[in-house]
């Protein structure tokens, strides 16, 4: 498995973006700075709720439910439906956790959106 850490520069408000792939183990989530986003696979053992309390990032994108599929013999072994997607969030306060749909973009708070 692999997890990643993005440091982001000025543009996008420092923000640290941690991401654990399929990583099912607390212990080896090991970000060097606060969490501002998570990015989460939740179908490999750990809860939403806990993984969030053991990073206690800002924002939570949950991941891996709405998937087109991994499979060409299953083309949809991986899709979830939209209910069972945001169920997996039901406890948690809507600032803190979202499940984001496909086309959907999710812009840091107070970044700087330059044209080119």
């Amino acid at each position: 498995m692999l997890m990643f850490q993005v440091d982001c520069g000025k543009s996008a408000n420092y923000y640290t973006i941690y991401h654990s792939d399929d990583n099912s183990n607390y212990i080896k989530m090991t970000p060097d700075k606060k969490v501002d986003i998570f990015i989460m696979h939740v179908h490999v053992g750990m809860s939403v709720e806990g993984a969030i309390g053991f990073l206690k990032p800002r924002l939570t994108f949950v991941s891996h439910l709405l998937e087109l599929g991994h499979s060409q013999k299953l083309p949809h072994a991986w899709r979830c439906p939209f209910d069972q997607a945001f169920e997996t969030i039901r406890n948690i306060p809507e600032k803190e956790a979202t499940v984001l749909t496909w086309g959907e973009r999710w812009i840091v708070p107070q970044t700087i959106i330059e044209e080119y």
